[in-house]
């Protein structure tokens, strides 16, 4: 298991990287479930809570994700200002 610091990320610039591909992947998989969601919810006559409750489940673990790779690009930059 990778060791994860607040300030500095990961131990090495390729396993921050690796982490923010890993999360852009989710996010665009996740992204997609959004959408299909949506397209069904706005096709519906009625509304659907188990979908409605589908969809903002997804949109909260986008919002964690988001974070998540915030804090990665963060550490990066923290990591690159030390190295300087």
């Amino acid at each position: 298991m990778r060791k994860y610091s607040r300030t500095h990320g990961y131990d090495t610039t390729a396993e921050n990287s690796a982490a923010l591909a890993e999360l852009h992947g989710l996010a665009d998989d996740i992204s997609d479930r959004v959408d299909t969601c949506t397209m069904i919810l706005a096709d519906r006559r009625r509304p659907d809570e188990r979908l409605e409750t589908e969809l903002e489940t997804y949109r909260h673990a986008l919002s964690i994700i988001r974070m998540r790779t915030d804090a990665l690009y963060e550490a990066m930059q923290h990591n690159r200002e030390e190295e300087q």
